[in-house]
């Protein structure tokens, strides 16, 4: 059974027993008073009977009470209420027209017995009813055949000589009444019922409309569609929270595909560009090898110049797949060994280096000391040195390089001819410019393991900047790559 129908059968079955419980009520609650109605008119006629038997000299019984009028007596000391009259119908008034003596309803029954239960006289308004003896005092039900009637047996004085005395009145309009109570609550029971189905059904399909609109969002995302959203995201309610936790988790479910296509593809560019620069060497390798078979052995020259050539392709060979092995493993996000390094010290130390491999350029630095930084030494020095072989690379011969050192900053600037805002957005992609296009990429590798950045600043025509921005000295024994 789906959600909505289970909702819409909820709702009715909640709605059935809500108008069952109020019918049960209600028909309780009017039968109640309608047999306390029967009630007051059994004490009612009782107080009326009972004025007639304690003035009764004559003997004639109850045909004084269809008597019309009473004679004029003075009231007895025992009854508390005036000498009825009948006024008609069966209704019975005082002279003074007392309005609370008895009315006959149809089908009262009054007896009159003896102590010895010998019936003394028999009044019926207007049918034939049999009266049960029942315990004085109380109105009660009795079974009579095919209905019931509420009767009420007291002892009464008639002329002096006590005498009990039974009234009884049917209940079948009590029954009535609430059979036409009954009638009329199940009709408008039924049309209630398939009212409050029709609102159930329309509240069933709104409630799960938004569920509806998330499975669609769920059937497109499964088809390929990742920018699909739930589109309800209100925090006030239920689904739309749910709406809420859905897009967050699909938006990093989309951005974790996103990296693992982009990923994918890198590694796609990262292995075609390794492969072409490891061809190269190969090829010369090779090539030279194959000059060697042919005769250069027996040339000194030749072969002096093929080994010279075979060992420079090897160790460019070797140089790149570290390069590769270095980026891998920090792609891999090994720890590091952090310590406190003098970053000044890392700074004058690429500087000589590059002074000694460009003795052409003036390569200045800029830098104080006691300038600590907390990372892996060897990294560091790696950083520094590549970004002065990329400057002194890319840059004509004789062109000043300034390095500054400031705390937690390392600074290589050139005078060159800078690059355009395209090729300084891809600087430091892998295998992207000159040589083997690894030693920027290496650079930003290696500050993001340290949980610092790099920033290229360039113009053509105004030189270029490379700014290393790293974390002071820290209380921490270890720095996890890629934090």
């Amino acid at each position: 059974m789906s959600l909505r129908m289970r909702i819409l059968a909820g709702l009715v079955g909640l709605l059935v027993l809500g108008l069952a419980a109020f019918g049960v009520g209600i028909n309780r609650l009017m039968k109640g008073k309608l047999e306390n109605q029967l009630d007051q008119q059994l004490v009612a006629v009782a107080g009326t009977v009972r004025q007639v038997l304690v003035t009764d000299k004559d003997q004639r019984g109850l045909d004084r009470l269809f008597d019309m009028p009473f004679p004029e007596r003075k009231v007895p000391p025992d009854p508390d209420l005036p000498l009825p009259r009948k006024a008609g119908a069966g209704i019975l008034e005082g002279p003074q027209g007392v309005s609370d003596l008895a009315a006959f309803p149809p089908g009262l029954v009054v007896e009159v017995r003896s102590q010895s239960g010998t019936l003394l006289d028999r009044q019926m308004f207007p049918s034939k009813m049999r009266v049960e003896d029942l315990p004085a005092g109380r109105p009660t039900v009795a079974p009579t055949g095919p209905g019931h009637r509420r009767t009420l047996t007291t002892t009464m004085h008639e002329g002096g000589t006590p005498v009990l005395v039974t009234l009884a009145i049917p209940i079948a309009p009590v029954d009535g009444v609430l059979g036409q109570l009954t009638v009329i609550e199940l009709v408008l029971g039924v049309i209630i019922v398939v009212i409050g189905a029709g609102l159930a059904l329309v509240v069933a399909r709104v409630t799960a409309r938004p569920l509806a609109r998330i499975a669609a969002t769920a059937d497109a995302i499964s088809g390929g569609d990742l920018t699909r959203r739930v589109p309800d995201r209100n925090p006030k309610t239920e689904v739309g929270r749910v709406g809420l936790a859905l897009n967050a988790m699909l938006g990093e479910i989309q951005r974790y595909v996103e990296r693992l296509v982009e990923s994918e593809q890198r590694m796609r560019r990262f292995l075609g560009d390794a492969s072409h620069e490891l061809a190269t060497p190969l090829t010369s390798i090779r090539g030279y090898s194959e000059l060697f078979r042919s005769g250069a052995q027996d040339r000194p020259e030749d072969l002096a110049r093929a080994m010279s050539r075979i060992e420079a392709e090897a160790a460019r060979m070797t140089g790149l797949v570290e390069e590769l092995l270095l980026l891998a493993e920090l792609d891999e996000g090994r720890p590091l060994r952090p310590a406190r390094v003098d970053l000044r010290a890392i700074a004058a130390d690429a500087v000589d280096d590059a002074r000694l491999a460009a003795p052409d350029r003036t390569i200045e630095l800029e830098a104080t000391a006691g300038l600590y930084v907390h990372g892996e030494e060897n990294r560091l020095r790696q950083v520094a040195a590549n970004l002065l072989s990329n400057a002194c690379r890319h840059t004509p011969p004789g062109t000043p390089i300034t390095v500054t050192a400031a705390p937690g900053v390392l600074e290589v600037a050139d005078d060159g001819p800078g690059m355009d805002a395209v090729r300084a957005a891809r600087v430091f992609d892998r295998f992207y410019g000159d040589g083997s296009g690894l030693g920027l990429a290496i650079v930003a590798s290696i500050v993001a393991a340290h949980g610092g950045t790099v920033q290229v600043t360039s113009a053509p025509g105004e030189g270029t900047t490379f700014r290393v921005e790293l974390p002071p000295v820290r209380e921490s024994d270890r720095i996890l790559t890629g934090s």
